[in-house]
């Protein structure tokens, strides 16, 4: 199965630490999570098929997995270089 998932998709598996303060979501507060980026570059109903099984491998805390232009594709981290380069996390 990963062999077919990199074949048609790019993800990203990292563990993070996060602080129990108010500006993270409350579900994550004071927890460590594993977090996945991904980029599909293809038909809609192929990326949600190809993302499936990561969404089934437990329950997530979050899933902010969306449909972006590829002109945004290089914006998927943004959010957690920022912080990471402000010590934030």
């Amino acid at each position: 199965m990963v062999v077919q998932i990199l074949t048609v998709m790019v993800p990203i598996f990292f563990i993070m630490h996060f602080p129990p303060t108010p500006d993270v979501p409350p579900v994550l507060q004071g927890k460590a999570a594993v977090m996945v980026l991904g980029c599909y570059n293809g038909l809609e109903a192929d990326g949600e098929a190809a993302f499936q099984p990561m969404r089934t491998l437990g329950t997530p805390l979050l899933d902010t997995f969306a449909r972006i232009p590829y002109s945004q594709i290089a914006t998927i981290s943004n959010e957690f270089h920022k912080r990471r380069e402000t010590h934030e996390y």
